[in-house]
C-alpha cells in the first residue's frame, strides 16, 4: 500500500488509531501526540529459551518473557495537510517542535508511557526511547524513525 495508501486511509477516516506518550502514572494525561499514524508498526515480543545438553539428550528450558519493543517510521508535518487527523495539534507545532519535544523527553532519562490504541491494537507500556533518527524531505517535513523499548520498574521488598 505504501505511504499514499496510508494517507488515503487517514483522509477517509478508515483508521481510528491514536499514538501518544502519556504521563507515567496518569495514562489519561497526554504529554505528546504523534500527528501522523504510520501505515505499519513493528512489535517485537521476545520469549527466551535455553537448550541444555544432558546424558539423556538435549533439554529445552523455557525462560521468562523478554522486553517488548515497538518501532515505526512516519513524519512530522511542517504544514497542515488535508488528511491529518489531529489538525488542532499542528496549529500549535511545526515539525521541528515535535522533534525537539521528543528529544527533550528522551534526554530527561525517565521512562514514559507509550500508548497505541485502536480497533485492533491496544498497547500501553512503560518505555524508553531507544532510537530516534530524522531528516528533512523536499516538502520541509521531518521524516523520522523511532524505536521504543519496554521498561520494567525494579521492585524491591524489605527483608525484615
Amino acid at each position: 500500500m505504501g505511504m499514499v495508501g496510508a494517507l488515503q486511509k487517514l483522509a477517509t477516516g478508515e483508521t481510528d488509531i491514536s499514538m501518544y506518550i502519556a504521563n507515567i502514572d496518569k495514562a489519561y494525561e497526554i504529554l505528546f501526540m504523534f500527528p501522523i499514524i504510520p501505515e505499519t508498526f513493528k512489535i517485537d515480543s521476545p520469549f527466551g529459551s535455553a537448550t541444555i545438553e544432558t546424558n539423556s539428550g538435549d533439554l529445552k528450558l523455557i525462560k521468562t518473557r523478554g522486553l517488548k519493543s515497538v518501532a515505526w517510521s512516519s513524519f512530522f508535518p511542517d504544514k497542515i495537510y488535508d488528511f491529518i487527523k489531529f489538525e488542532s495539534l499542528l496549529a500549535e507545532y511545526n515539525c521541528w517542535e515535535y522533534v525537539e519535544n521528543l528529544e527533550k523527553m528522551r534526554d530527561e532519562r525517565k521512562p514514559m508511557r507509550l500508548i497505541i490504541k485502536g480497533v485492533s491494537v491496544d498497547i500501553n507500556i512503560l518505555a524508553t526511547l531507544d532510537s530516534f533518527s530524522y531528516n528533512v524531505d523536499s516538502a520541509g517535513d521531518a521524516q523520522y524513525s523511532v524505536k521504543f523499548g519496554q521498561f520494567r520498574k525494579i521492585i524491591t521488598e524489605a527483608l525484615f
